[in-house]
């Protein structure tokens, strides 16, 4: 490396880490989405792998968590700014980057190809040239609101491609860089047995904490195999696979499994086959002297030099066409409605890659014979058309964001434009030693082609850097997470009402998704029934409710259920959280020795409700018999209404008495319940219902249990109760008296 290069590469560096420093600051204490919820798990891993049911929940790959987990017990500052300070590390993707084409591009002639790559690599999209048209022919946004209007307009800014880094994640910490790695060992032309080690290792490390990269390697390196290897090079299948089964090794061990067992596996043994053909194909070139990529080379050279001189021009049309579409559609397009992350239309191809998709392109259009003579530009460049490939197939078969992989697409297309960019420099100074006008024309053109990339890459970080604007979270509330997380245990849950209340808790407090119990908060919030109320806290097991200022107004929208809370301890309360305590409940049940009954304030006020008189047994009146009755009657005693019916006939004879006169409407009054016996096994006990038609609507008979028992029962709805009718008969088989 000459002294332009390490200033240049270092510069690069630097402003990276500068970037995503001030991304740091302004998005204090943690940058709100993917950041956040990797904060959450680290901290679940603190106290252990989150099983629950044989399951670890979320499954989500677990290296980069624990390896936070560690990092926060060890460093003795808040977990928080832990994470923060890992930021420092963000540089990683782009320093790989540049090692991987360095070491494939080690010639004199290719020398200049590295540095001109990673600094195309730096590069964003053109949306920051339609930003700049936003902002003088288009409503007066604020820059947020512009960005995010650019951003679903030119699939640009936010959903650039995954390179550089704007968060502490797996991808931008494990992942990408782990990639470029086994990319630098496969541009290598021997192994020392040291670097067939840390192959393995990349693999595992790269596998463990994020699996994509390490899949999408093992299928470059099949392609590398097909055509770019050559007999008797060195063998790097073993080692790829010697990765893998160590994976599989550490999923055994874990105390419950997800890469090989789980929704993952289909990856695992995706990229397991696919090391395993590359594998075969290395034994075959080597030891029965059979390589198919020459005579694939050969063949495809002499066809495609006769027919490039008229295909490259429908390659032009391409490009030029998906400008076309994209300018036709542009007043009505919007990403999120054609699919957001999973769907990525193949005529955004030119906006969202910018400088370096135009001078990729403009390179294919010129040399593109040049690039398929050199097995290691040929390589790059068959990196392009397999990331569009599986970008387009994962639109409709979405087994991973179809948006991710424009990384692979990327990586070819910088160095495939670092090459033509190179190769024109240096065809114009062949000429002269002087400046030449063609020179000077291809200069002011890379530069207003890179300023144009370069604009995207700034509004890139300053809209990172306000992406938590509406995001923020306040100390009062960070103090009550804290409460939660220094209580909870793994065997209770938390309550809240709204879904950012919820995802908070995950973030900041550890609660696990087993724990969360916002999914019950609809049903809560929609009934007015204590009884539900009380199942639904019992059986779930909920030991805090989580009341924030944004969860107020959904609370005070039931009245029932905020006097039903207010009365739990309150164990924390700030001027921005409250936290209840729930007490030991336990789910209404038939062998319960006590009913309540719970009028609502608002309930209480219905002058319709006649229902009013707490005195259950008074107001029954006989209403019908059925069958040679000899006598029936009704007494209390003890509080107790006891009914008796004696028959003058065997079999079953019946009589009713009846609390008439009632306005009782079920959508108010949802559920029914009561508590009886009878007293012998001849016996029946039967309840009907009328309506105000006139007509019996609910209907619960022959009950025989002879000790008491509680009923409970869901009414239906839109019905006014105007009489409760208890029937007492003998059963079929009864003899007379």
């Amino acid at each position: 490396m000459n002294r332009f290069e390490v200033g240049l590469v270092l510069s690069i560096l630097i402003v990276a880490v500068i970037d995503a420093l001030t991304v740091m600051i302004y998005n204090l204490p943690l940058k709100s989405g993917d950041m956040r919820r990797h904060y959450g798990l680290a901290l679940q891993y603190l106290e252990g792998f989150p099983v629950y049911g044989g399951r670890l929940l979320p499954s989500y790959p677990y290296l980069f968590h624990i390896y936070l987990a560690v990092l926060f017990s060890i460093c003795g500052i808040p977990s928080a700014l832990a994470e923060q300070g890992m930021y420092i590390l963000t540089f990683m993707p782009i320093l790989a980057f540049y090692s991987a084409v360095k070491v494939w591009f080690n010639r004199e002639e290719d020398r200049d190809i590295p540095s001109v790559a990673i600094f195309l690599s730096i590069l964003l999209g053109f949306g920051g040239l339609y930003a700049i048209y936003l902002r003088l022919s288009g409503p007066d946004y604020d820059i947020l609101k512009l960005l995010q209007v650019t951003t679903s307009k030119t699939y640009d800014i936010y959903m650039r491609f995954l390179y550089l880094p704007d968060i502490v994640a797996p991808i931008w910490i494990i992942g990408l860089p782990a990639f470029f790695a086994l990319l630098y060992f496969l541009g290598k032309e021997s192994f020392k047995p040291v670097e067939a080690i840390i192959v393995s290792i990349l693999v595992t490390l790269g596998y463990l904490g994020h699996i994509t990269e390490i899949f999408l390697f093992t299928f470059v390196f099949f392609v590398y195999t097909l055509f770019i290897r050559h007999s008797n090079e060195k063998r790097m299948a073993p080692y790829v696979l010697s990765g893998l089964v160590i994976v599989v090794l550490v999923d055994l061990a874990a105390p419950a499994q997800l890469y090989v067992v789980n929704r993952a596996s289909l990856s695992f043994f995706a990229s397991v086959f696919l090391s395993l053909l590359a594998g075969i194909m290395e034994f075959i070139e080597d030891k029965c002297f059979f390589n198919f990529s020459p005579r694939f080379k050969d063949s495809l050279i002499k066809k495609l030099e006769l027919k490039w001189g008229y295909i490259r021009w429908v390659l032009l049309y391409v490009y030029i066409f998906s400008f076309i579409v994209w300018f036709t559609l542009e007043k009505d397009f919007n990403l999120w409605e054609w699919g957001g992350y999973n769907f990525t239309p193949f005529f955004v191809y030119p906006l969202r890659f910018g400088a370096v998709g135009l001078l990729a392109t403009l390179c294919i259009f010129f040399y593109f014979t040049k690039l398929i003579q050199d097995r290691h530009l040929l390589f790059f460049l068959l990196l392009i058309p397999i990331g569009f490939t599986l970008e387009q197939i994962a639109n409709y078969y979405p087994l991973y964001p179809a948006y991710r992989f424009a990384t692979l697409t990327f990586v070819g297309s910088s160095v495939v434009a670092a090459y033509g960019v190179t190769k024109a420099l240096n065809a114009s100074s062949i000429v002269t030693s002087h400046l030449t006008k063609r020179k000077i024309i291809i200069c002011v053109l890379l530069t207003f082609i890179v300023i144009f990339g370069m604009l995207s890459t700034i509004l890139y970080y300053v809209y990172a850097s306000n992406s938590s604007r509406y995001n923020k979270i306040s100390k009062d509330e960070l103090d009550a997470l804290n409460y939660i997380r220094k209580h909870i245990s793994t065997n209770v849950s938390v309550l809240t009402f709204t879904k950012t209340s919820a995802d908070r808790l995950r973030e900041f407090a550890a609660v696990n998704p087993v724990q969360d119990a916002q999914r019950w908060s609809k049903l809560l919030l929609s009934t007015s029934n204590p009884y539900i109320m009380t199942y639904v806290l019992a059986s779930s097991n909920i030991k805090y409710i989580y009341v924030a200022q944004r969860d107020i107004g959904l609370l005070n929208s039931n009245d029932v259920l905020r006097s039903f809370i207010r009365y739990f301890p309150k164990v924390f309360e700030n001027d921005y959280v409250t936290v209840f305590e729930v007490p030991s409940l336990t789910p209404p049940s038939s062998e319960g020795g006590l009913g309540v009954l719970h009028f609502s304030p608002f309930i209480q006020r219905q002058e319709a409700t006649m229902w009013t008189d707490d005195t259950f047994t008074k107001g029954w009146c006989p209403y019908l018999q059925h069958g040679e009755v000899k006598s029936f009657e009704l007494k209390v005693k003890d509080g107790i209404a006891e009914i008796s019916v004696t028959s003058n006939q065997p079999g079953t004879v019946w009589a009713s008495y009846a609390l008439s006169g009632l306005t009782l409407n079920t959508t108010i009054f949802s559920s029914f319940s009561f508590k009886y016996r009878v007293e012998n096994n001849l016996t029946w006990f039967t309840i009907r219902l009328w309506n105000s038609s006139g007509k019996v609507f609910f209907y619960i008979g022959h009950l025989t249990d002879r000790e008491f028992t509680t009923k409970i029962f869901l009414l239906p709805e839109n019905q006014t109760i105007t009489r409760i009718e208890i029937i007492v008969e003998t059963t079929k088989n009864a003899p007379a008296n």
